[in-house]
């Protein structure tokens, strides 16, 4: 592929203030795999907006989640130092979403259910390997709160193993405060960017026959809720 990722984003990673925190999250983009810029945002195709069900849907999700947190750092002055790090997550929480690339440069088709887990080892790996000297504090604390919330963007559908993860390397097992708050705030706008709903009623040639009896097959019953919510406790596969 020749475009690369850090290319694709310009705009939303100029968006972060902090330069030398920028200048770090692009050295993390720059070293994982491009294939977000070729795979749609659900790899079933039977969730998100219709228009990221295509090669380079992945990469508009998270561009979309980069312009929402924006505005969502507005609810709560809590949130407006955190930007920075929310627009970074909004970048790179899903470019592991299949997988860690195999020997021949290829990649699983389906989403990871652990890809939380693969993009948090990857940004400590950074910083434990860089053998960077920061030269503010605050940015290697920035980077291990990016760390975090991409480990808990999927809210109450995190895997279990992310949990564990997160234990092993902090010797802890509950969040700080500002740790659960930035978490929650990533996972809300992952979760509204995600909604089909929301963005389709903007699209009305994406209304065709079949795409409503499906949709319609899969939010009306039930059973089919607590099949997914109940009984498994997990998030169906994107």
């Amino acid at each position: 592929m020749g475009i690369k990722s850090t290319e694709v984003f310009k705009s939303e990673l100029d968006l972060i203030k902090d330069k030398e925190f920028k200048h770090h999250v692009i050295n993390i983009i720059e070293g994982l795999p491009d294939y977000i810029l070729e795979i749609p945002s659900s790899s079933t195709g039977k969730y998100h907006p219709s228009d990221e069900i295509n090669k380079d849907g992945m990469q508009r999700h998270a561009k979309r989640c980069a312009l929402l947190s924006k505005d969502m750092v507005l609810i709560d002055n809590f949130y407006s130092p955190y930007l920075d790090i929310l627009i970074a997550g909004s970048i790179v929480h899903d470019m592991l979403k299949n997988g860690y690339l195999k020997s021949d440069s290829s990649y699983e088709k389906y989403t990871q259910d652990n890809h939380p887990i693969f993009i948090f080892d990857y940004i400590m790996k950074y910083l434990t390997e860089s053998n960077t000297n920061f030269e503010s504090a605050s940015t290697e604390t920035s980077l291990i709160l990016l760390s975090v919330i991409c480990l808990f963007h999927m809210g109450q559908w995190t895997p279990k193993e992310a949990k564990e993860r997160f234990k092993q390397c902090f010797n802890r097992n509950c969040l700080t405060y500002e740790e659960g708050k930035l978490s929650e705030m990533m996972h809300l706008i992952d979760y509204v960017v995600s909604r089909r709903n929301l963005f389709d009623i903007m699209n009305p040639s994406f209304f065709d026959k079949e795409r409503l009896e499906n949709d319609a097959k899969f939010l009306q019953p039930k059973k089919q809720a607590e099949k997914f919510f109940v009984k498994d406790m997990n998030k169906p596969k994107e």
